[in-house]
């Protein structure tokens, strides 16, 4: 039994590494389009981001974590609590690159280098402990 759930947890992690970086493609690849259609980079921005956050809903829904909805409402319920989840992480990540880079003047690649993967294991957990949680 432990080995199973071992077993399960790494397919997990690297499902969620896999699709994480496809979704980080996306989030490129959309702002480019956009830039490329002559958006400025703050709509440009939101449109990747909405572009990425969707994908990685329905990517972490339905293959990383494999879960069943029971309800249209209940669905709903989940991507809302996916889409907070990863503004809070947005918003802590900006936050801490704003103290460390902007007042501490840290250097800003290792900064965002170190914030990103702060965020990557918290949307991680958000996602398997608060929106697809197993029940039962």
């Amino acid at each position: 039994m432990k080995m199973k759930n071992s077993r399960q947890i790494g397919r997990e992690t690297l499902l969620y590494l896999v699709f994480g970086f496809l979704t980080t493609v996306i989030s490129v690849a959309v702002f480019w389009l956009c830039q490329r259609a002559s958006l400025s980079a703050v709509p440009a921005n939101t449109v990747s981001t909405a572009a990425a956050v969707l994908f990685a809903f329905v990517t972490n829904k339905l293959i990383v974590f494999e879960h069943k909805s029971a309800s249209a409402l209940n669905l709903l319920a989940e991507f809302l609590k996916f889409c907070l989840g990863r503004l809070a992480t947005y918003l802590l990540e900006t936050f801490l690159l704003w103290v460390a880079v902007d007042n501490l003047r840290y250097n800003g690649a290792i900064c965002k280098l170190a914030t990103t993967a702060l965020v990557i294991a918290l949307n991680y957990f958000i996602s398997k402990l608060l929106v697809f949680r197993k029940r039962g």
